[in-house]
């Protein structure tokens, strides 16, 4: 998941709020979403993103990657020796409802993993690991083309050589249908073909040790969810935690434009259940929140003991115990419950927690 930073101060709201994101080596790191002073946000991420680099490409090593507490502006800057990479102030914290020194701190952590891989993909020991690497598959490669061309131009001479002595004429109901030089035809034929289908696999098999397809296994069916395991693969392994976080947000995103519901951390409180709980962004069209109508009724004078509750249009059914509504019921003497006169004050259910 790439951070998402609201930057900027009071004083900078009318900047532009196009998110705009912090990037090295063509890697998004995390975006910046507002404007401050006279910058926009595209202005600032092309900044930090150009002092990231030359930290990456420099001698200043990660140790010197620290977060610091500036009094005098209230911010909270990530310093590389004594260069400012990035700046956060309270308005980013708040934001992302978290506090600024967690939020320095977070991409601190980001940056430091980001220039510590980059620095190890550009390291010449790693160069010629790859360079190795590159060659000795290249060399399976053209050894497993040579060794198929091999074997398949030794099979095709064997049955030349066998024409007329183990390969005889194809023969049906004492008929000769193809003499045996077209019987070696056909055998030479298929020969070609199977080459042809090993160079495909070989060649497959090459591009899949380069850059192997992910692929998704469904390993239980559970008593309230089914559970899917998601398997990829990298080259950039320095770059785990950042890989399985963008992972995560991006299927929590799919998952929430598909309508699925994602209740994590579990709901542990009585919500009202009428609304979709995913974001309002993916709500469908002309999408409208159902609701519950409620009715009251005087007792019934034919019926002593009756009881009268609350009905809902959709979900409830008789008034039991467990549909009455709390504090919104009454009950005499002989166990009657009813409504009282005045309209019921409904108060607003449970908000779910922020994800």
């Amino acid at each position: 998941m790439a951070l998402g930073v609201a930057a900027g101060s009071g004083l900078a709201q009318d900047a532009a709020s196009t998110s705009a994101p912090v990037t090295l080596s063509g890697q998004t790191l995390f975006y910046i979403d507002v404007g401050a002073g006279g910058y926009t946000s595209a202005m600032r991420s092309q900044a930090v993103s150009s002092r990231i680099g030359r930290f990456a490409r420099g001698a200043t090593p990660l140790e010197a990657l620290e977060v610091r507490d500036n009094a005098l502006t209230e911010t909270s800057d990530i310093m590389a020796g004594r260069v400012v990479l990035v700046s956060f102030s309270d308005a980013d914290a708040r934001a992302l409802n978290v506090r600024r020194q967690v939020l320095a701190q977070r991409t601190r952590r980001i940056i430091a993993t980001a220039v510590e891989a980059f620095r190890a993909e550009r390291h010449p020991r790693q160069i010629a690991l790859d360079g190795l690497y590159t060659l000795l598959a290249l060399l399976a490669l053209v050894l497993g083309i040579g060794l198929i061309n091999r074997v398949m131009g030794a099979s095709a001479q064997w049955l030349h050589s066998w024409e007329g002595s183990r390969i005889g004429s194809l023969r049906l109901f004492g008929s000769e249908i193809l003499p045996p030089d077209r019987v070696v035809d056909v055998l030479c034929e298929e020969l070609r073909l199977a080459r042809l289908g090993l160079l495909v696999l070989l060649l497959g098999g090459f591009v899949s040790l380069v850059s192997p397809e992910p692929f998704v296994l469904q390993t239980g069916l559970n008593d309230f969810y089914v559970s899917y395991e998601l398997n990829a693969y990298t080259d950039k392994p320095k770059l785990m935690a950042r890989i399985y976080s963008e992972l995560h947000q991006n299927i929590q995103d799919h998952c929430f434009a598909a309508g699925i519901e994602i209740l994590s951390p579990h709901y542990r409180a009585v919500r009202d259940g009428n609304t979709l709980a995913v974001p309002a962004e993916y709500y469908p069209p002309g999408y409208q929140v159902p609701g519950f109508r409620l009715a009251s009724s005087a007792p019934s004078e034919s019926t002593p003991g009756a009881s009268h509750g609350a009905s809902s249009g959709d979900r409830s059914g008789d008034s039991t115990p467990e549909n009455n509504i709390p504090g919104e019921t009454s009950s005499d003497n002989n166990g009657s419950s009813t409504l009282p006169p005045a309209s019921p004050t409904f108060t607003d259910p449970p908000t779910r927690p922020n994800l």
